[in-house]
């Protein structure tokens, strides 16, 4: 009987580990769902989060460029409104040289569009000659008061970065003789200029008009035709005034960042 109970208890172990093992297994079972549940929701959070994360640096580009733009769009109207206030303070010089030789007798040329000032050089000099008539001097007495005035008042004073003088000649003879020629009518009327100050309204305007006086001989360059094609030889043997903003160069600037910005839009 002893040996009876004996081999139960033996039985009762064995039962006892099967069950254990079977727990055991269960177990490791169990918990390697568990670590790759969490691994699944880790990754898909990591996912998750990463694509919350490209959302927002992708509105937070879109924001930037968005306020590039705006800041691009007030920079163009700012400077567009600057070419605008630029070209009010040109046309308003071309108004007053217009206005002021619209009341003497003087044989002059304006352009609407730049403001220079044109006239015959038999005005002012004999054919092939580069120094100044009596007549042409009685014609420079009226004509550099107001065109001085016109250009160097309070209203303009400061925007004026030069007044050029060139001269010009027609298409006949050679054109190296031709530049040396037109130089010294060129040259020849900026001299009775300075050498005239009482022409000019005040020693300010004057001394601002040494300052900014240049000169130019032009040749046959930028010739004159008649309707039917030909060269206008009276014409193109002339003499000009002309004058520059100080803003000028930034004006043509502005424009072409304009117009190369509205191309692209």
């Amino acid at each position: 009987m002893r040996k009876g109970k004996r081999k139960r208890g033996i039985k009762s172990k064995e039962g006892i580990g099967y069950w254990q093992s079977y727990s055991d297994l269960m177990a490791a079972l169990l918990l390697m769902f568990i670590l790759i549940t969490m691994a699944i929701l880790i990754k898909s959070n990591y996912e998750y989060q990463k694509k919350l994360e490209e959302q927002r640096l992708a509105q937070q580009q879109i924001m930037e460029q968005n306020e590039a733009m705006k800041r691009q769009q007030e920079l163009l109207e700012e400077q567009e409104k600057k070419i605008n206030d630029l070209i009010g303070v040109k046309a308003e010089i071309i108004e007053e040289l217009s206005d002021a030789f619209n009341d003497v007798d003087l044989k002059v040329t304006i352009d609407n569009n730049t403001g220079a000032i044109a006239f015959a050089s038999s005005v002012l000099f004999d054919y092939n000659k580069s120094d100044i008539k009596k007549s042409g001097e009685e014609f420079l007495n009226q004509f550099i008061p107001i065109y001085m005035e016109s250009i160097l008042n309070d209203r303009f004073r400061d925007d004026i970065s030069e007044i050029i003088i060139e001269g010009y000649t027609d298409n006949v003879g050679d054109y190296v003789y031709n530049l040396e020629l037109s130089q010294k009518r060129a040259f020849s009327v900026s001299k009775y200029c300075l050498d005239n100050p009482s022409l000019l309204n005040s020693t300010e305007e004057y001394d601002n008009l040494k300052n900014i006086l240049t000169t130019n001989g032009k040749s046959m360059t930028n010739l004159i035709y008649k309707e039917n094609g030909e060269v206008d030889s009276d014409a193109s043997r002339r003499v000009e005034f002309k004058f520059r903003l100080k803003d000028d160069e930034m004006i043509n600037e502005l424009k072409e960042i304009l117009e190369s910005n509205k191309t692209e839009d």
